[in-house]
């Protein structure tokens, strides 16, 4: 499976409109990915100055965008695979943490690393986090995502996304989470096809099935005009690029 980048502004419409008006039955069962291109993307309550940097991203020129669900800021480009889950919801947060968490172990694994939790979503390899995630739960059903940082050069990253200082002189993060590096620093000569590949195998050992996010759409029925309010939403609300 070969993902073409996306604009970001369209991947996270879909991504919400699929979780939000689709039917649960179309959607479960299946772990979709997908690549943005370069941005930074941050969580629904991140603050400019404290998770992510305005004028980084001027610097650098890289937009950024705001998600639905909660967590920090990530720098997303052609080396960064993004996964997400939905389902029906059975369960507390922490149980579907675990769930996203497990897929991305048993990915590494099979790719002949070895990984580890930190701080309920993030994925810990060499000393270092290659993956975090974020959720969000509905009446019905649940979101979540992640990304899975593979072969990015990560430039710029910790002035795009500095560290949350306050909350490691607090004690409330493993410091691992300011840590970001790729996949292939442990595994070198991997890329974003060599992961797919093996994920598509776990999730099948799982009961799901992998497929690109932008077969969302089709699969679950969702209309060209009602996926383009999503995204004229996005694109007329200061609220999602709230660097401009």
């Amino acid at each position: 499976m070969i993902l073409r980048p996306l604009s970001p502004q369209y991947n996270l419409a879909l991504e919400e409109a699929a979780y939000r008006e689709c039917s649960l039955e179309k959607l479960a069962g299946r772990v979709y990915v997908w690549v943005n291109r370069p941005s930074v993307i941050v969580g629904r309550s991140s603050r400019e100055g404290l998770d992510y940097s305005c004028s980084a991203a001027r610097k650098y020129g890289v937009p950024v965008y705001r998600r639905f669900t909660g967590g920090g800021a990530v720098l997303h480009d052609e080396g960064v695979l993004s996964i997400t889950l939905i389902g029906e919801r059975r369960g507390s947060l922490r149980e579907v943490y675990r769930a996203g968490t497990s897929l991305i172990v048993a990915v590494v694994e099979g790719l002949g690393g070895w990984a580890r939790v930190a701080n309920e979503a993030d994925i810990v390899v060499g000393g270092c986090k290659v993956s975090g995630g974020a959720a969000h739960l509905a009446r019905d059903r649940y979101l979540y995502h992640a990304t899975l940082i593979v072969d990015s050069p990560l430039e710029g990253v910790r002035e795009l996304t500095p560290p949350r200082t306050d909350r490691i002189a607090s004690g409330s993060v493993d410091p691992v989470k300011y840590k970001p590096c790729p996949l292939s620093g442990s595994l070198p000569g991997i890329t974003v096809e060599d992961v797919v590949d093996v994920m598509g195998e776990v999730a099948e050992a799982m009961g799901r099935r992998l497929a690109p996010l932008i077969q969302a759409a089709p699969e679950c029925g969702l209309s060209s005009g009602l996926l383009m309010e999503y995204v004229d939403r996005r694109l007329r609300d200061p609220h999602w690029t709230p660097c401009g």
